[in-house]
């Protein structure tokens, strides 16, 4: 059986200016063995037009893919951002819980006031109060 296969990012800069390969390599890789081939680039960091830059060697991925390597996840949301394949579920999440994140931030936060139509007896002792001090209000005036 020859052994696996798997496409994933390998960080090649620093802490603070990353910088990703997209390689191939054995799953049981030890890190001092070489990669078997580099199949492209990614770098995280937003440009100047606020784009980050990806670069795939077609070729070479369809011809691992075809040998049945599997990408990681990190190469498979990449995969399927570029459009080579299906958009990767995690993509679909992240994207969810960023939407439910900002809507948090731009929401209101919730009164804690009773609404007047409440069925809260306290309410309606303030209602029925109230009331009864516009109707003495309204005979006085008349």
């Amino acid at each position: 059986m020859p052994p696996r296969v798997r496409l994933m990012l390998v960080l090649k800069g620093c802490a603070n200016r990353p910088f990703y390969h997209i390689v191939a390599s054995h799953v049981k890789k030890r890190p001092d063995q070489p990669i078997l081939e580099q199949i492209g680039s990614y770098d995280p960091m937003p440009n100047e037009h606020n784009e980050s830059l990806v670069s795939f060697n077609y070729d070479r991925l369809g011809y691992w893919l075809g040998h049945n390597a599997t990408p990681s996840r990190g190469v498979g949301m990449l995969l399927g951002l570029a459009g080579y394949t299906v958009v990767h579920p995690y993509s679909y999440r992240m994207a969810w819980e960023n939407r439910l994140k900002n809507a948090a931030k731009t929401s209101t936060p919730p009164t804690t006031d009773i609404p007047a139509g409440a069925p809260d007896g306290q309410n309606q002792k303030n209602n029925e109060s109230t009331s009864g001090e516009l109707k003495q209000a309204a005979s006085a005036s008349s």
